[in-house]
């Protein structure tokens, strides 16, 4: 059986048999390792979902195979300088790694209050993390 935990599966995947499930969870808060137990049971895990502040590093430790997608909270970003969001968002990235167990790093409920420049910040702050850890610079 497959095991997934984390980011909503595409309209494009066919209806798993009985012998291939799948199985969501979503966090909204910590992915904890109070947590880690419970998902063990599930292993393999084929990804994961990790929210914003969770330890990345015990995630990545506990589940070192699975992928990783790495879910940032909006409403810290809007209090964040374009350096403090880097330094954040290239810590998390840095923690999950193998660069190739990591699929995305995304934020939700961006709204109107949410400022163009603000989701430029993001994006580049997560290309400049993703660019250089794929490329072996340090961040």
């Amino acid at each position: 059986m497959k095991w997934y935990a984390g980011q909503y599966l595409p309209r494009t995947h066919a209806r798993p048999s009985f012998s291939e499930a799948w199985f969501h969870s979503h966090y909204g808060f910590t992915f904890g390792e109070k947590y880690h137990f419970a998902y063990k049971k599930l292993e393999p895990l084929e990804y994961i979902e990790v929210g914003w502040r969770s330890d990345v590093a015990a995630v990545r430790r506990a589940f070192p195979n699975s992928t990783l997608d790495l879910m940032i909270n909006i409403q810290d970003l809007q209090n964040m300088s374009r350096l403090a969001m880097r330094e954040s968002i290239a810590d998390m990235v840095r923690q999950a790694c193998p660069i190739c167990c990591l699929r995305d790093v995304w934020v939700a409920d961006i709204g109107p209050e949410v400022s163009d420049e603000k989701v430029l910040d993001f994006v580049e702050a997560v290309d400049w993390a993703v660019g250089r850890i794929a490329t072996g610079g340090a961040t």
